[in-house]
């Protein structure tokens, strides 16, 4: 497996990192699936993570939006939600959501109640656990 890692430019991407550690790409294949597949990711004001883009090919713009994350911030940096996405198959309808929610105690960074859910196609399901 080849795998790369790129922090101030990406191939096929006009995208521009930031100079500061963040990747802004990774790139890989192996030998029993050569395509090249990568991850192009993005980031708020603050350097947190706000998107991760899946594509194939050379320029990482074949298939894209099969596996991609979309995360929300609180005004205190804390998590407000996950949302990932997954292609089950060929079928753009077919994916599959993950949602992770979290909600914190009152003027603390500990998490009490974990909301969590999925979808695929048509069932959507929010489980919550309560934590001490």
């Amino acid at each position: 497996m080849t795998e790369d890692l790129f922090y101030t430019s990406c191939p096929g991407r006009s995208s521009v990192g930031n100079f500061n550690g963040n990747i802004l790409a990774r790139l890989w294949k192996n030998a029993v699936n050569p395509t090249l597949r990568g991850i192009v990711y993005a980031y708020d004001p603050l350097y947190r993570m706000t998107n991760s883009t899946y594509g194939e090919g050379t320029e990482i713009w074949a298939n894209v939006n099969r596996y991609d994350e979309h995360l929300d911030y609180d005004k205190n940096g804390n998590y407000k939600q996950i949302v990932r996405n997954g292609q089950l198959t060929k079928d753009p309808n077919k994916r599959i959501y993950s949602i992770f929610s979290p909600k914190y105690m009152e003027h603390t960074p500990k998490v009490n109640v974990l909301q969590t859910g999925f979808r695929y196609p048509f069932f959507f399901r929010i489980p919550t656990i309560s934590l001490p």
